[in-house]
């Protein structure tokens, strides 16, 4: 099977208009989705997910094109896919998009209408599957500048850095696919990383001419010492020698100012590639910035600060501690206090929280007492108390209804009319269940000992008198049998998120494990994580009390920011609003917040 580099390019999402890349086992992809009703991206979700379980497994191309055409939704705008089997691939498109090949040096476009193409690639050629609201933002005689000899992930930054320029474009999705070689070979990087060796072969080889012509001019020196005075023989070895000496100093000084020079030019390359990869990629441009930053240290213990190379270094030095900070989006917070539930109860405390659309519900386990907060008007009023949920220990929130944890099972509490209804009696099945949370109006429970997620499917109507459960039901697959003792919270996006307290970030996805791989992240997390994220927000967000710090990444594990706050707030619980702008602590028994920066 082929073995590709890709690049995506993914435009900012609508509730109207969502778009992403597909990358799977055994095919790549792009989907474009429209609804005018505003569920865009929960349909898009999943449709993506149903076509990489698809593509999971290898299937053949008749069955696949089978899927795509029983797909219903008439919102689909684009579905684009690339299927590799051997040398072979097969591209197949459903509505409007185009595929372009790139080929010793030359662009065309092999398919812009619904239906199939295969044909034979190659390593060095370089597929482009775009969807329609991409190919209508890049015309087909602007493409071919955007390649230059590039990478296919650095053309999709190039271009994805073009098109976001273009503000009234939204949901379009573009991925491109270099092909390296067959599965298995490893492609050379190209990166040959400079000398370090003080002496190099051709200093030696230098050296041993230089000892050849001293050698041969010492025998011509004895030679005529025979017929000239012994002292004017003397005294021209010795002069002859001297000059060998100086001659030989000045060739090995000449290719030690060269090997620095080397070494300041690519100095120079890593931070100029940095400055122009920083509003592209933050993480690699901070990469290019530390490997210039570890040459710079290097050459500084070698080069005298008053030489003229010495200068040039002290110059790069500025420039690199002016960007720097803006590579690594390091930002110091102080989080201030945004509500005290004492206000509604005196003497509550906030002991747990959930947090649902602009509504957040607190629960007070000292008290029994159960606590609601529109966030937007800071509106607050006592839900329930003890003569309803005495013994709470965990909430979650959907829509209307809070779902708190008590020792008889789970009791509905609605944040309308404040109505009270037992919903789902404990289970014999039970161990402990540590955390409660609610996604797409069904519940899960954690259950840290029997490391188990158990999942309630929502029947009846949504207002609390109507609203019914089905029986417990495991939402894990029978052959995933993690360990889920450490974890701290859960979040649910449509995979389920864990934080642990062991370092560790935990997805499931479709009751699998779905491995995450954290990159750019600098100091690395601490042991206690408490995370959290859902389907609205578009990044992740770690709570890392190790290093008093939030961490905010993208949902592939690729590093964006991070907040440091000072080291005497030890934070309990994080929720986040990037409508609102807001990351919401809980530090104290109280809700404090600080602005995310943009």
């Amino acid at each position: 099977m082929l073995h590709f580099q890709t690049g995506t390019v993914v435009g900012r999402k609508e509730d109207s208009h969502w778009a992403q890349v597909i990358k799977a086992p055994h095919g790549y992809g792009v989907i474009e989705y429209e609804d005018p009703e505003g569920h865009a991206q929960k349909v898009g979700i999943e449709i993506t997910r149903a076509i990489m379980e698809v593509l999971r497994e290898q299937t053949s191309v008749a069955d696949i094109f089978s899927f795509i055409e029983k797909l219903p939704q008439p919102g689909i705008q684009t579905l684009l896919l690339c299927i590799p089997q051997g040398r072979t691939v097969t591209v197949i498109l459903r509505g409007e998009g185009a595929c372009f090949l790139k080929r010793d040096g030359k662009l065309a476009k092999l398919r812009s209408r619904q239906g199939t193409i295969s044909g034979e690639t190659k390593p060095g050629d370089t597929l482009f599957l775009a969807s329609r609201t991409c190919v209508e933002g890049i015309t087909e005689s602007e493409l071919p500048a955007f390649f230059d000899h590039l990478t296919a992930e650095e053309v999709g930054e190039k271009l994805a850095f073009a098109l976001r320029q273009k503000s009234e474009l939204a949901g379009y999705a573009g991925l491109f696919l270099e092909v390296i070689g067959e599965e298995g070979q490893q492609p050379d990087s190209g990166y040959v990383k400079p000398a370090q060796a003080m002496y190099t072969q051709n200093q030696i080889r230098s050296w041993w001419r230089a000892r050849t012509k001293l050698s041969s001019a010492l025998v011509r020196a004895y030679r005529k010492m025979r017929e000239l005075d012994i002292r004017v023989t003397v005294a021209l070895a010795i002069f002859f020698v001297m000059m060998l000496v100086i001659g030989i100093s000045r060739e090995i000084q000449q290719k030690h100012n060269t090997n620095i020079q080397g070494q300041i030019q690519e100095m120079t390359r890593m931070y100029e590639e940095g400055a122009a990869l920083l509003d592209l990629n933050t993480v690699k441009s901070r990469e290019r910035f530390m490997s210039a930053q570890t040459l710079l240290l290097t050459l500084k213990k070698d080069v005298s600060p008053k030489s003229k190379e010495g200068r040039e270094i002290a110059e790069i030095e500025k420039k690199i501690a002016e960007l720097l900070p803006k590579a690594t989006q390091k930002y110091e917070v102080t989080p201030e206090l945004f509500y005290d539930v004492s206000l509604l109860k005196g003497g509550s405390t906030i002991s747990a929280f959930a947090f649902s659309g602009e509504t957040m519900v607190f629960l007070d386990r000292q008290t029994s007492s159960l606590f609601s907060l529109v966030l937007a008007t800071k509106n607050g009023q006592i839900l329930a108390g003890s003569s309803a949920i005495a013994g709470a220990t965990e909430i979650a929130l959907h829509g209307d209804n809070a779902f708190v944890l008590v020792p008889e099972g789970i009791t509905g509490v609605s944040t309308k009319d404040k109505s009270v209804k037992a919903l789902i009696k404990k289970s014999d099945e039970w161990g402990k269940v540590s955390v409660l949370s609610a996604y797409g109006g069904n519940l899960y429970a954690l259950d840290s000992v029997k490391s188990r997620i158990w999942k309630y499917v929502a029947t009846g109507s949504a207002e609390l008198s109507g609203l019914k459960f089905s029986d417990m039901k495991e939402y894990l697959n029978a052959d995933t049998l993690p360990d889920l003792s450490a974890a701290t919270t859960i979040s649910i996006d449509g995979s389920i998120w864990l934080g642990t307290t062991t370092g560790k970030i935990i997805r499931f996805t479709q009751g699998k494990e779905d491995s995450i791989s954290i990159r750019g992240v600098e100091p690395e997390f601490g042991n206690m994580l408490l995370l959290y994220a859902d389907d609205t927000a578009e990044n992740l967000y770690i709570l890392d009390g190790d290093n008093t710090r939030v961490v905010v990444l993208e949902k592939d594990g690729l590093y964006k920011a991070q907040y440091q706050y000072p080291k005497e707030m030890k934070p309990t619980g994080i929720a986040v609003s990037e409508q609102l702008g807001n990351v919401f602590l809980f530090i104290d028994g109280k809700l404090y917040t600080f602005s995310l920066q943009k």
